[in-house]
């Protein structure tokens, strides 16, 4: 097997992982971020970069039910900005973001 082979289907393979949210009285699921999710979150609008509007866009794109259906629409992305605790919104993303190590994953 190809090396990219493995590599898509070590991705492919990634166990779904979860937070609670308590202010939103939620568990939202989300499987690991891929690059090009991450430059989606990311990218410049025309006031410039915001990290509160990238986190935002990035829990719009990875927020997922417990059966793996998208929480967000991508309009919804204005609403969270304008409507959502900042604080709550970077710790979902934060813990999106985060790179699991090999000791970890065996314990999940």
């Amino acid at each position: 097997m190809r090396l990219i082979e493995k590599i898509k289907a070590e991705y492919a393979d990634a166990a779904k992982q979860s937070i609670h949210v308590p202010e939103w009285d939620a568990d939202i699921h989300f499987k690991r971020i891929t690059t090009e999710e991450l430059d989606v979150s990311t990218a410049e609008t025309p006031d410039g970069v915001s990290a509160t509007h990238s986190n935002a866009r990035l829990v719009v794109l990875k927020a997922l039910d417990e059966n793996g259906k998208r929480l967000f629409s991508n309009e919804d992305a204005d609403a969270l900005v304008s409507s959502a605790d900042p604080k709550v919104i970077n710790r979902i993303a934060t813990e999106m973001v985060k790179v699991r190590g090999v000791d970890e994953k065996k314990d999940s």
